[in-house]
């Protein structure tokens, strides 16, 4: 009877230990990338000289900075194979800035809206809306962005499709594009089934 009891106690404290939840690794690079370009100077390179008509989806870099008369936007999408809410965390990860800032900046991360875009067409006059930010990250002199969490982004994807802007107050930055062989990474931890 003692062993009996022994047993049966062993069993629920087992059942009332918390169940480990299988999951899964998951690297996803970019899909596809822009420099998005708002600004109210002349650029005589531009259809009828209007910077934001000018498309930069297929250039080897992104990059970001924000002037009195020019903001330039990396945005970047990506194409989930799994639905957003198998998604436990998820990191976004750049390459490293080329060339290195000689000054502290700051990069900001925004979600983009929810809007379907193509690197060949996108501008600053048809590219996503900037939604909320999801982070604002210090980035001091000659480092690069550490992975940033942007979790609930990953989670709240439609059609398994995402996108997040990158923005820099005053500090321009330029980071390798997809087109450079060398994009964005996604890193993912996924459940396996629906929670």
């Amino acid at each position: 009877m003692k062993l009996l009891a022994v047993l049966a106690a062993t069993a629920l404290a087992a059942a009332a230990l918390p169940q480990e939840v299988a999951t899964l690794n998951a690297a996803i690079p970019a899909a596809k990338d822009a420099t998005i370009v708002i600004s109210s100077s002349s650029c005589p390179a531009c259809p009828e000289s209007n910077c934001n008509k000018c498309t930069w989806g297929t250039n080897s870099t992104l990059a970001t900075s924000t002037s009195a008369t020019t903001v330039m936007r990396a945005l970047i999408g990506f194409t989930l194979d799994f639905d957003g809410s198998l998604v436990k965390t998820c990191t976004l990860q750049i390459p490293g800035f080329d060339p290195k800032t000689t000054v502290d900046g700051t990069i900001n991360v925004n979600q983009a809206e929810n809007k379907d875009w193509d690197e060949a067409t996108v501008d600053g006059e048809n590219a996503p809306a900037v939604w909320g930010q999801a982070a604002s990250v210090a980035v001091p002199a000659y480092s690069n962005l550490p992975a940033v969490d942007i979790s609930q982004i990953c989670r709240s994807s439609q059609n398994r499709q995402f996108s997040v802007y990158l923005t820099s107050p005053g500090t321009q930055y330029t980071i390798p594009s997809k087109d450079s062989g060398n994009p964005a990474i996604l890193q993912v931890v996924r459940y396996l089934k629906a929670q």
